[in-house]
């Protein structure tokens, strides 16, 4: 599994304990992938990955960039986030 090319902080149960999700690109068996996985943070340890993820063909990459730009706009668009 290769390293997040970038991440954000899911939740904070604690000062000790964090969740982030990472997205970063991978391989498998010859194909590219885009993979996000949530990761583990605990204190004095490092990050782990969770089983929780999405992996995804680099061909989606289109599809997930336009459905998350169309959330962020309905988000706007209720008043929910300035997007």
């Amino acid at each position: 599994m290769s390293e997040p090319i970038a991440e954000f902080t899911k939740n904070k149960n604690s000062m000790e304990e964090m969740e982030e999700v990472g997205g970063s690109l991978t391989q498998y068996v010859g194909h590219d992938l885009i993979d996000f996985r949530v990761y583990d943070h605990h204190e004095d340890e490092e990050s782990v990955p969770a089983k929780k993820g999405l992996t995804l063909s680099v061909g989606l990459y289109r599809g997930l960039k336009d459905t998350v730009l169309k959330l962020g706009e309905s988000l706007a668009a209720r008043d929910i986030m300035d997007c």
